[in-house]
């Protein structure tokens, strides 16, 4: 079976396209005749005569809308969008912005709309679909920052946004039922979520749709100003970072010139992405070229979902969900493609034929919570997108390439195309929650040495006082290595030898290198995809644990500098030294706990594929003793600081961690 039908001509199913380009036609062959007779809806400061709107015969207002209706609510919305455009097209763009940067500054975005305006007078089909891209996100998070003057929280979906008795109070009953007709509930034209999920093709979104929604939006701008008064003073929320990419900005090898150039042919042969859309992606190429990475990022992600969607349906065996959903069913979007089932409780098959590594891939970019999730950070307006680094757009490129790549019938890839494929095909995780602990783990074990060389006294001795915490240090490091032995016995790493028991056990002194568990911690390999709720729950503790252990060591290295200090300047008194010498005579008792805590850390992290294999019974006595060891860490975090100094107690509380990870691994 083919990947793709090269016949379709449309992803819009017949109603949805009839609503969006069939009826406009229709409407607008009428207008030719009628045009002269059309009231005025644009005035001449390029704000829409709500006086005139509010004429437009629209059914009632309060009702919910059915399809029907909104042909109708369509109809008669097209003159207005008509005059809109044709003002907005015979401005330049010195013009618009003396008429309009003024009457943007409420939403926040005005940057973004005189980029749309540019993208809609550059005569490129893909551009002025870009401009709708822009526009509809940008005013979704405008709108956002408007009802949060009334209330709090924001609605998350922008239909039941739209929907909010605190909106139609600012901007009034008739403003906010056009902006339903345009963007609001899949029965109406629904044009938000038609281009960000990659629905439309270049030629298919009436443009004038966009030049009304630009007219409209700075029309908003006397609504706003009644409220706030002075626009400038408006608040809005601080864009989304996407400092994220820092863990995966190595994945993919650089994109040069001529990378991009083997792209665009690669575009062209590849079975992944549909002829109609071709020209999205050739656009992207070059706004990459250009250094315009978030303009890059905006057309990719929506083509991305779309070319996916299409190899969903055909590998499930449902081709009729390539095109958009009627209103009483939900798109095929990411969260439905990228799930271990259908909708019906069926396997879905496209996970098995992308394998793990492409699918922890699109994950990591698109589901994750604790990663980018960058197509909805983007398409909700929450990221300032001509901040987009080269970076980024690098990363969703090489994401969408490797995947052209794996669908293209052309075997004679270039160098830069093989190498991305082959990323692809070895990519780990850097956003699911156990790659954040195993990057929190391996910092806390760098972190060990730099704790075992602390500054002190150079005759410690001279301060230190008899039967002091830790004074028992070589019976715990006795026990310790007892436990080190059985720990490593958990360890599932391929590889793991006799001699490499040794030197993890030798690592549990407190002056020894780290370096023999930190290699461990790295060869650690665990199944990611799909965990169950069992796993994401012990993965929750250990992260928990090993957040709590580097504040532990932190606070143990912020003492013994300010400590030491006070001592270097004779600032310490009685009372102070004696706690000093406490705090010395502990050190050691506690360091060689937080490494045994490390050993348990590596062993319990290498024990996560096996969790689904245990008992009701073994599960709740591992959970038990992990949340006891958790509130050990966090028992010592407190203990630790600066302000307690309960040096004695810190101790005793190791101790104790010592002997209950004795008597847990014993009793397995």
């Amino acid at each position: 079976m083919s990947l793709v039908d090269k016949r379709i001509k449309s992803c819009l199913s017949p109603s949805v396209h009839h609503l969006i380009c069939e009826v406009w036609e229709s409407k607008c062959s009428e207008l030719e005749q009628t045009d002269c007779n059309s009231p005025e809806y644009v005035k001449g400061d390029g704000t829409l005569n709500w006086k005139n709107v509010k004429k437009i015969p629209f059914s009632n207002l309060e009702l919910p809308s059915t399809d029907q209706n909104y042909e109708s609510h369509v109809n008669h919305l097209v003159p207005v969008c008509h005059q809109a455009h044709n003002w907005i097209m015979q401005l330049s763009e010195e013009r618009f912005e003396q008429l309009y940067c003024d009457k943007l500054e409420w939403t926040g975005q005005s940057k973004i709309f005189l980029e749309s305006f540019r993208l809609l007078k550059s005569g490129v089909s893909v551009d002025r679909v870009v401009s709708l891209l822009l526009c509809t996100s940008a005013l979704e998070r405008a709108l956002g920052d408007v009802y949060l003057l009334k209330k709090s929280p924001c609605p998350f979906l922008l239909k039941e946004l739209l929907s909010t008795d605190e909106l139609q109070d600012i901007f009034g009953q008739i403003q906010m039922f056009c902006l339903r007709i345009l963007i609001g509930p899949p029965t109406s034209l629904n044009l938000r979520n038609i281009v960000w999920h990659g629905f439309s093709s270049p030629m298919e979104i009436p443009v004038p749709y966009t030049s009304f929604l630009l007219v409209f939006i700075a029309s908003l701008s006397e609504a706003v100003y009644d409220v706030v008064g002075d626009l400038s003073m408006m608040q809005h929320r601080q864009p989304f970072q996407l400092s994220h990419f820092q863990f995966c900005q190595h994945v993919f090898p650089g994109v040069t010139h001529e990378s991009v150039t083997v792209m665009e042919s690669l575009v062209q042969s590849s079975d992944f992405v549909l002829p109609i859309m071709q020209p999205y992606w050739h656009r992207a190429l070059k706004f990459y070229q250009n250094n315009r990475y978030g303009l890059c990022c905006v057309i990719l992600l929506p083509q991305l979902e779309n070319s996916l969607r299409n190899l969903f349906c055909r590998v499930n065996k449902c081709p009729q969900r390539i095109i958009t959903a009627e209103s009483s069913v939900f798109y095929t979007t990411f969260d439905e493609m990228l799930s271990p089932t259908l909708s019906t409780g069926e396997e879905n098959v496209l996970v098995s034929k992308l394998g793990q590594s492409y699918m922890e891939l699109l994950l990591d970019l698109l589901v994750y919570l604790e990663g980018p999730r960058i197509r909805d950070h983007i398409s909700h307006g929450e990221v300032d997108v001509m901040s987009v680094s080269q970076e980024v757009a690098k990363h969703v490129l090489c994401t969408a390439m490797a995947f052209c790549v794996r669908y293209s019938n052309d075997k004679s890839s270039s160098k830069q195309l093989k190498e991305i494929q082959t990323a692809a095909t070895n990519y780990q995780s850097c956003f699911h929650p156990v790659s954040y602990l195993r990057r929190s783990l391996q910092t806390m074990i760098t972190d060990l040495p730099k704790v075992s060389d602390l500054p002190r006294p150079p005759h410690d001795a001279e301060i230190a006082q008899k039967n002091q915490p830790g004074d028992n240090i070589g019976e715990l490091q006795e026990k310790i290595d007892k436990i080190a032995k059985v720990l490593v016995k958990y360890i599932h790493i391929d590889g793991v030898t006799v001699n490499d028991v040794c030197d993890v056990i030798r690592c549990m002194h407190p002056s020894s290198s780290v370096d023999d568990i930190l290699t461990l911690s790295q060869q650690i390999k665990v199944k990611t995809l799909f965990q169950t709720r069992q796993q994401l729950e012990i993965v929750s503790i250990l992260r928990h644990i090993t957040s709590e252990a580097l504040t532990v060591t932190s606070q143990i290295r912020a003492v013994a500098v300010t400590r030491f200090q006070q001592w270097q300047r004779k600032e310490l008194r009685s009372r102070q030294r004696n706690n000093y010498s406490r705090f010395l005579n502990s050190t050691v008792c506690l360091l060689v706990g937080v490494r045994l805590l490390a050993l348990l850390l590596i062993a319990q992290l290498s024990a996560i594929n096996a969790i689904p294999q245990l008992s009701a019974k073994n599960y709740q006595q591992l959970l038990k003793y992990l949340k006891g060891v958790l509130q050990h860490t966090e028992n010592l975090s407190t203990l630790t600081s600066i302000e307690k100094n309960k040096w004695d107690e810190s101790c005793k509380q190791t101790e104790e961690f010592i002997l209950k990870t004795e008597k847990f691994y014993s009793e397995k």
